[in-house]
């Protein structure tokens, strides 16, 4: 997995080091930007840990506008915070075979749906 990051990125990731994996179509109920709500405790938790990895991937459904913006958000996320300690990628071309490598190689797999809407119970 390490190796396909780098020759998709450029980015060597640390094998010893903690890595968080998010790969699936992009949705905004899905909420890809959750982790960099708090960037400050981002970074706290990532020093904490001894360095933290992030790699996303992912695509929009080609009408999906709101998605698409999510993966340029997330994007222009990882530029902005990542360090020394804290590395995001993104790895564009998403399909099976990448989400198969990345789903079993990260240390941890994130998943951040909304929560389902309760309906009102019928009337009786």
């Amino acid at each position: 997995m390490l190796t396909e990051v780098a020759s998709r990125s450029g980015l060597v990731l640390n094998p010893k080091v903690l890595t968080l994996g998010f790969a699936r179509r992009v949705a905004t109920y899905k909420r890809a930007t959750l982790l960099f709500t708090d960037p400050r405790r981002l970074v706290e938790i990532a020093t904490a840990a001894g360095g933290l990895q992030i790699i996303y991937a992912g695509k929009a459904h080609p009408q999906d506008e709101p998605g698409k913006a999510l993966i340029h958000e997330v994007v222009e996320d990882a530029a902005r915070y990542s360090n020394d300690v804290l590395r995001v990628v993104y790895l564009e071309n998403y399909d099976w075979s990448l989400g198969a490598l990345l789903t079993a190689g990260v240390d941890v797999w994130l998943n951040t749906p909304r929560r389902l809407m309760k309906l009102p119970a019928p009337a009786a």
